[in-house]
């Protein structure tokens, strides 16, 4: 979608990395790998991955990225390098790569609320259909190992609000049938990182990222579809809705102190049934010589919205002039609402869970 995501809130992959604050709209445990060859037709070692765990309920959510537990992180492999000493002579071959550690949490106000008096005995209604405001942070290490004797890091914070709106909500007699979203994202990332510095050289400053955000969604659905389908009604919950079709745009100021450069991806989804979604955009990054479309494809396999695997694929321009193909992502993302399953087996609850890609 251009790669604006600061203001989606909706998807099953949500990007915390650009925006802490969707994590307030996290709703079980979901584990998602995402790997990119950053320069295919140059260096085929040179990769990108990604390894987050997500936990989320009652308006809290959080992931882990290497810390606490050490385990995954958001990882740029250089490949193999040869070593030279002072003197010319080869020292033998090192890996040279950059890892970035963090944790993160989102809050949404207006399901925390609920799930509060809910618990107090209070009966709220369900407010954040009509509308919410959520706040995150994270937190995050950054190591780089650029050679024997090349290395150097520094630690760094992200914060972000999300504003959402759905005034079809409002509307009873429509509401199941149809809805709009509207949402607005903001997030400043790698705030208050010290300089990197590695021996021998100049400090370098970290760049800061001001984010800002918009989409809005509209749906569609079919309230009698497990009604007028033979099954069990349960089967029915994770296909919901049946098409939504959403637009959505970020503009970011990267850089320094010294100096800072614009970039600017708006871009269409459409999405059928939770099991296959259809993006394209377009992102602009003059300084860096990128302008051009980018498209993307996702399939899904939702378990009566308790549960789900989907496979995404994504496509990125690179620089016009340097020859290079466009960059190709690919991610899975897993999942599980292991609060309601638990709620289930108790007695507490039946086979249907909130569908995930739903207005919340």
């Amino acid at each position: 979608m251009g790669l604006a995501s600061d203001a989606v809130f909706w998807d099953l992959g949500t990007n915390h990395w650009g925006n802490p604050a969707l994590l307030g709209e996290q709703r079980g445990i979901a584990y998602e790998w995402g790997s990119t060859q950053l320069v295919p037709g140059l260096a085929s070692d040179i990769k990108f991955t990604t390894n987050v765990l997500k936990l989320g309920g009652a308006g809290l959510g959080v992931a882990f990225s290497g810390k606490p537990f050490g385990v995954g992180g958001l990882h740029l492999d250089y490949g193999q390098s040869e070593g030279i000493d002072q003197n010319g002579n080869a020292t033998g071959t090192y890996d040279s790569f950059e890892q970035v550690d963090a944790w993160s949490f989102g809050l949404s106000l207006a399901r925390a609320g609920q799930a509060i008096a809910a618990r107090m005995g209070h009966d709220p209604g369900d407010v954040s259909r009509y509308g919410d405001v959520a706040f995150g942070m994270t937190g995050k290490k950054l190591e780089m190992h650029l050679g024997p004797t090349g290395e150097a890091g520094t630690t760094a914070h992200d914060l972000g609000v999300l504003v959402r709106f759905s005034p079809v909500q409002f509307i009873p007699n429509v509401r199941d049938i149809a809805g709009l979203d509207v949402s607005y994202g903001r997030s400043n990332l790698n705030e208050g990182g010290d300089p990197v510095t590695f021996p021998n050289e100049p400090p370098t400053d970290i760049s800061k990222h001001e984010r800002r955000g918009f989409a809005v969604r509209g749906t569609l659905d079919w309230p009698s579809l497990a009604e007028d389908l033979s099954g069990p009604a349960w089967i029915w919950n994770g296909l919901h809705p049946l098409v939504s079709v959403a637009h959505a745009g970020d503009h970011s100021s990267i850089g320094t102190s010294v100096s800072k450069y614009d970039t600017d991806g708006d871009g269409w989804e459409i999405t059928v049934a939770n099991l296959y979604s259809w993006r394209t955009g377009h992102y602009q990054d003059l300084t860096g010589q990128i302008d051009g479309t980018t498209s993307g494809w996702s399939v899904g396999l939702p378990i009566a919205g308790l549960a789900g695997v989907r496979y995404d694929s994504a496509r990125i321009p690179q620089a016009r002039d340097s020859g290079l193909p466009d960059l190709d992502r690919h991610a899975v993302t897993a999942w599980i609402d292991a609060l309601h399953v638990w709620r289930m087996t108790r007695g507490e609850a039946t086979a249907t869970a909130e569908p995930r890609s739903s207005s919340p």
